[in-house]
């Protein structure tokens, strides 16, 4: 070890690299956090290391997330291509280091000489963040999340905006005694919205806008990684966290029922990473940073959304409709209790949303839930691996929420969409290739065999001649090409139940969606598939719990017991969803 630090020292990279394999060659399971400083310091000197420089220092903060050298170092890696990202890097090597080492290490001031450097002789886009928060009757939870924001954040990058809206637990009181926040003192609620650009009016023109609920704490690097996401690029113009309790497009997978338990997550998960972000239609707004002036030109919120729900949603659309990206950043987990404020005012959360919708559908003439659903179950059917390259399509995606999250989870990927309703196709083409079109009657713009997967997401049951399209589209697939595909089940107990009663009654969602011009059984699939020329590869079903034959036990156990009925699962289905390929 001592060896290759002589060499680095002597600033010989070559004879740096033969002794650190040696070293590993003969200690192969020593890599640490020093051993993955030395291996990026020396790879980056080298000619056409820059990938493995990177894998170097992302091994070694998965070791030790809060190592502030590896934090210098990946500053130094930025800087070739994004002097913002680069800043960012250094600002936090800077205070983990101060955290450690103290103001008056030699470290901590030659970290703080690189900052003072790049500020002087580069053009920083980065700005602090204002943070905005509202306070409703959460006493205690605000006061945990304002701890939490001064134990996990450097002080020199944000400062703290409280508007109290007209809080009776006590907040009030306790808001007017610190010093060190701007505090807005509304005597009665005005609103998420208009409390909100109340907040975004009193912070420093200068500075970004974090947008953070009272009930919720900062974690470890969640800041930083939140605004890594957000300087990415010029197109991005706000990111937004990951949680425990949240929209379930941002929420994690696994559980994290305290602020304990988050901790421990977000030390694993809050680390830099090449692919981190998913681009969205808008961000939930529980922890949210805009860009100064995404929000300026926006003129905040629009305030027509009582008291709270959707206002983020249309702020997301506005920020897309205006040219800019949302993106989630994976990366960033952020501890959330979730409707607090709505539980200690005894609001009625559901209701509330209802009302808000039909506001929003009124102002977009679209529902954001139905156009942006994720169909994960879809996904699941991919078959590659997620560093593969391939091309996906899909007819019916909406604004391409699920195309997105097959972009974050196969970064190599290459995604395209059709749409055939106006305006999701238009909001859905500002974030990728989605274009407007009839998969019936209009030319698909794609080149023939060049398709890895065609998915169609509850599609084909809207279509005149679903077969004609299966045929239509067998060109563009790769002769190895595949069909992603779900279909409702109309053999499902729920509905042959209520039919024998006399019942076919449409609906405004569902298998009985009045806008279903086709139904299908299990085996009505396999057959239209195999005259189609596709050969089912793997198929499964899903069924809701109000709806499976558990629910009408008796009466299907008599009726299954007649040996001439189909399989009792065929009633438990509710929708199918299967992959299948072209025949030889």
């Amino acid at each position: 070890m001592q060896e290759i630090e002589l060499f680095i020292a002597k600033e010989d990279w070559q004879a740096a690299a033969l002794a650190l394999i040696d070293f590993m060659d003969h200690n192969p399971n020593s890599f640490d956090e020093k051993v993955a400083i030395l291996a990026a310091t020396i790879s980056m000197h080298m000619e056409d290391q820059r990938d493995i420089t990177y894998e170097y220092i992302s091994s070694g903060l998965k070791i030790n997330p809060q190592n502030y050298e590896l934090y210098l170092l990946l500053g130094e890696w930025y800087l070739e291509n994004n002097i913002d990202l680069s800043y960012l890097c250094y600002e936090n090597a800077y205070y983990l280091c101060q955290k450690q080492m103290g103001n008056n290490h030699d470290d901590t001031l030659y970290i703080h000489s690189v900052l003072e450097n790049i500020t002087k002789n580069s053009s920083i886009n980065v700005r602090p963040v204002s943070f905005i928060i509202l306070s409703w009757n959460t006493l205690d939870m605000l006061k945990a999340c304002l701890s939490s924001i001064d134990d996990t954040c450097y002080s020199g990058a944000y400062e703290i905006v409280i508007v109290d809206n007209g809080s009776s637990d006590g907040s009030k009181e306790w808001l007017q005694s610190l010093h060190d926040i701007v505090l807005i003192d509304n005597p009665a609620n005005a609103g998420f919205a208009a409390g909100c650009n109340q907040g975004i009016q009193a912070a420093s023109p200068n500075h970004d806008i974090f947008l953070l609920n009272s009930d919720t704490e900062m974690m470890f690097n969640s800041l930083f990684t939140l605004r890594m996401g957000l300087y990415q690029s010029d197109k991005i113009g706000a990111s937004g966290a990951v949680s425990n309790n949240v929209h379930p497009s941002q929420m994690i997978n696994e559980a994290c029922p305290s602020p304990a338990t988050g901790r421990l997550y977000a030390f694993r998960n809050n680390i830099p990473s090449l692919n981190s972000i998913e681009s969205k239609d808008w961000l939930v707004g529980f922890a949210e940073i805009i860009k100064r002036p995404v929000i300026d030109s926006l003129h905040g919120f629009d305030e027509i959304y009582p008291v709270g729900n959707l206002e983020d949603t249309d702020l997301g659309f506005r920020i897309l409709e205006s040219g800019y990206l949302n993106v989630c950043c994976h990366n960033s987990f952020i501890f959330h209790w979730a409707h607090a404020s709505f539980d200690s005012n005894n609001i009625n959360d559901m209701e509330l949303l209802e009302n808000n919708a039909r506001i929003f559908k009124e102002k977009w003439s679209m529902d954001p839930f139905y156009y942006s659903n994720i169909r994960t179950e879809l996904i699941d059917l991919i078959t590659h691996k997620p560093e593969d390259s391939f091309d996906i399509l899909e007819i019916g995606c909406g604004t391409g929420s699920t195309l997105a999250r097959i972009a974050y989870l196969y970064p190599n990927s290459h995604v395209h969409g059709l749409e055939l309703m106006e305006k999701p196709a238009a909001f859905g083409s500002k974030k990728m290739d989605i274009q407007q079109g009839n998969i019936e009657t209009d030319s698909l713009p794609y080149s023939l065999h060049s398709i890895d997967y065609i998915m169609f997401g509850d599609v084909l049951e809207h279509l005149h001649d679903p077969e004609q399209t299966l045929r239509k589209i067998k060109p563009y697939l790769k002769p190895n090409g595949s069909v992603i595909i779900s279909l409702p089940n109309i053999m499902n107990a729920g509905v042959i139940y209520n039919l024998l009663r006399g019942y076919f009654t449409y609906q405004d969602a569902g298998i009985l969606d009045r806008t279903h011009l086709k139904f299908f059984t299990y085996y009505e699939i396999i057959n239209m598939m195999k005259r189609c020329g596709y050969e089912i590869d793997n198929i499964f079903y899903t069924s809701l719990s109000t709806e499976n034959t558990e629910s009408f036990k008796e009466f299907f156990d008599f009726l299954c017991s007649n040996e001439e009925v189909a399989p009792r699962n065929m009633f438990d289905a509710y929708q199918y969803y299967f992959k299948a390929s072209l025949k030889d």
